[in-house]
């Protein structure tokens, strides 16, 4: 009778044991099922973070190459109007090149004008003086 009471009493503590066990294995398992969740959500975090840094350095690296083509297109711009200045330039100072060669030969044209009208006149004069004389002559042979 003692022996199968402390049969039942063993059985008890093993059953009782076999539970606690079973409980904490089921606390282990949650533990551990926790754990990996929590592990699986860090590398989901981390790969998130990754692919946000490679959009990140993506979205930068476009800006920089719409800023460099910006420069480059306002580079262009600024050559073509340094151009087309230096071009209305060269064209007013050919303009007023050819307007003081035409105004210097417009004053030579008027300076041998002037020059010839003035050598006609001295050779009206001469010829009126030599008539003059002529006629001065041709009285005192007549006289």
């Amino acid at each position: 009778k003692r022996r199968k009471l402390r049969q039942k009493e063993r059985d008890k503590k093993r059953l009782k044991q076999k539970e606690r066990d079973k409980r904490r294995k089921l606390k282990q398992n949650e533990k551990d099922k926790r754990k990996k969740q929590r592990e699986r959500d860090r590398k989901e975090e981390e790969e998130r973070q990754r692919h946000l840094a490679v959009l990140a350095l993506k979205h930068a690296q476009d800006e920089a190459e719409r800023k460099k083509h910006e420069e480059e297109e306002e580079e262009k711009r600024n050559h073509l109007a340094a151009l087309a200045l230096k071009h209305a330039h060269d064209e007013a100072e050919r303009k007023r090149q050819e307007e003081a060669e035409a105004e210097a030969e417009r004053k030579r044209q008027e300076e041998a004008e002037a020059e010839r009208k003035r050598q006609e006149e001295e050779a009206e004069v001469e010829r009126k003086r030599q008539e003059e004389e002529a006629e001065a002559e041709r009285k005192r042979q007549e006289e």
